[in-house]
């Protein structure tokens, strides 16, 4: 009788054990998924900012196109007034 009573003893400690290693590796699992979840939120929120960053780049290349079209014509009128005055007659003289 005594070992029948000391291999429940024995059985009773190593469920105890198993379960304690399991609620270990849990709780480890647990916490090592959280990171990689709170990791995860942050890249994307780093990602966002970044296309919104690259965005705003872009917005600043088309305007900066339509300022050099702009000023594209502007040379263009003033070579054309020079153009004017070098072939007019000189009426003072």
């Amino acid at each position: 009788m005594a070992n029948g009573t000391e291999g429940s003893s024995v059985t009773k400690l190593e469920s105890r054990w198993i379960a304690f290693v399991t609620a270990v590796a849990l709780l480890l699992g647990g916490w090592w998924l959280q990171n990689q979840y709170d990791t995860m939120l942050r890249i994307q929120q780093q990602l966002a900012d970044f296309q919104r960053h690259v965005d705003d780049g872009y917005v600043r290349k088309d305007y900066l196109a339509t300022v050099e079209a702009r000023l594209g014509r502007i040379e263009d009128k003033l070579d054309a007034l020079r153009d004017e005055k070098r072939t007019a007659p000189l009426s003072g003289r």
